[in-house]
């Protein structure tokens, strides 16, 4: 069984305004599904609900309360407020009557501004077309299927290694066009805990909380559905059965386009 991106995301509305969807096991990690095409759907009721794309995604914190499973669920937004230059949007999944995500987005025009600067520099790694893609491993979740990793950034999983570093270029193989915010989220979410690096056998782990801040208005101009991006991921800190995992992707050019923070649940020794 296979379920595209499009599809996965896919919201029908009602005449309440309430948003219903369903992602089938194919994009399941672990006991639900993977929490970037999940995150991806909320964005997308979010953004039809507003219906203002000159109000982009800026940021958006998740609240993962329990896995959504392949059973129907529904997708409530509310517009908590919504100023001249800012909206703040909250996004629920409700499945079998009991909320399984919320989430608050922020959505904001582009300011003009005297102090923007930029010094999150992109790991030196090889370009994309020089780099191997990755085969088919059974330690990679059901959804890796979708996407094409091309490792080449910090240490393998279950390696022991002293840094909890890894990442690569990557890109969804389906896209249904150019890089969007709701992909965007799904690539910050596509590698494992990093925390991984430094163990030497699998262990369950369980996103508890996300936060994503996303620096461009997307799609970036040229941009192109095939294009690759640079996804890393890092721990700096693991403490209690948890650790605190940072993700960011990068254009070919350079860019870092978004960045989030995860608190992650670590199960077993």
């Amino acid at each position: 069984m296979t379920q595209s991106y499009s599809d996965a995301i896919a919201l029908r509305r009602d005449d309440q305004g309430v948003f219903h969807g369903q992602i089938d096991k194919s994009w399941y990690q672990g006991r639900g599904a993977f929490g970037g095409v999940s995150g991806a759907a909320m964005v997308r009721a979010m953004e039809r609900t507003l219906e203002r794309p000159e109000y982009p995604l800026r940021a958006l914190a998740i609240n993962f309360c329990a896995p959504v499973t392949e059973a129907p669920f529904e997708v409530h937004v509310e517009v908590v407020r919504q100023g001249s230059s800012v909206i703040c949007a909250q996004s629920t999944i409700m499945q079998e009557g009991q909320a399984r995500m919320v989430a608050i987005g922020t959505f904001a025009r582009k300011r003009t501004s005297a102090s923007d600067f930029e010094i999150v520099a992109m790991p030196q790694v090889p370009p994309a077309a020089e780099v191997p893609s990755a085969p088919e491993s059974p330690l990679f979740p059901k959804f890796a299927q979708y996407y094409e990793y091309k490792f080449c950034h910090g240490a393998f999983p279950y390696s022991g290694d002293e840094e909890a570093a890894l990442g690569g270029w990557c890109r969804l193989k389906d896209a249904p066009g150019p890089l969007d915010a709701a992909q965007l989220v799904g690539l910050l979410d596509m590698w494992p805990p990093a925390v991984i690096t430094r163990m030497t056998q699998p262990a369950p782990a369980a996103t508890v909380s996300w936060q994503v801040v996303i620096n461009e208005h997307l799609p970036l101009e040229g941009a192109q559905a095939d294009d690759f991006y640079l996804v890393t991921a890092r721990s700096e800190r693991a403490v209690g059965g948890f650790s605190e995992e940072r993700a960011a992707v990068y254009s070919a050019d350079g860019r870092c386009l978004g960045q989030a923070l995860q608190l992650v649940a670590i199960f077993g020794s």
